[in-house]
């Protein structure tokens, strides 16, 4: 059996092992139709908190947009622990938010999505620069 197949019976044993409490779940969310619109509202409170934590302006280019027009960028990818823009939802309360995500936000700084774009590419130009030196030097492919 290979590894996605593998994956595939482990979660349908998982969810038939689990059954009742994964239809409770859709029952609760059925019967209170506010379930996603106060999830909403809890993911719109702590990123406005997060924008006006880090100045309400693009790090980059200096621009003041929308608190929809950001994004967070680690600046040291490799000590990321947290994706904040997936978690800002997961917090009912603007404290248990804070206090989750404090060692994170020195690991990052708020872009404006075009310029977190750019920063991401170019890294990725770098990496493919890089890429192709190494490949020159040692004189054989990368496997892509």
């Amino acid at each position: 059996m290979g590894t996605k197949e593998y994956h595939k019976e482990k979660s349908r044993e998982h969810h038939l092992e689990n059954k009742e409490e994964y239809l409770e779940r859709g029952r609760v969310k059925r019967a209170n139709p506010d379930w996603n619109s106060r999830k909403r509202n809890y993911r719109e409170a702590n990123k406005i908190w997060l924008f006006e934590h880090f100045g309400g302006e693009c790090n980059h280019c200096k621009g003041k947009f929308s608190h929809h027009a950001f994004e967070f960028h680690h600046t040291h990818p490799d000590k990321k622990n947290l994706n904040l823009s997936k978690i800002t939802g997961h917090y009912h309360k603007l404290e248990s938010f804070k206090e989750r995500i404090k060692d994170e936000i020195p690991l990052v700084i708020m872009l404006c999505s075009n310029c977190h774009r750019i920063e991401h590419c170019e890294h990725q130009s770098e990496f493919n620069i890089l890429k192709r030196e190494i490949e020159n030097s040692k004189g054989r492919r990368w496997l892509e």
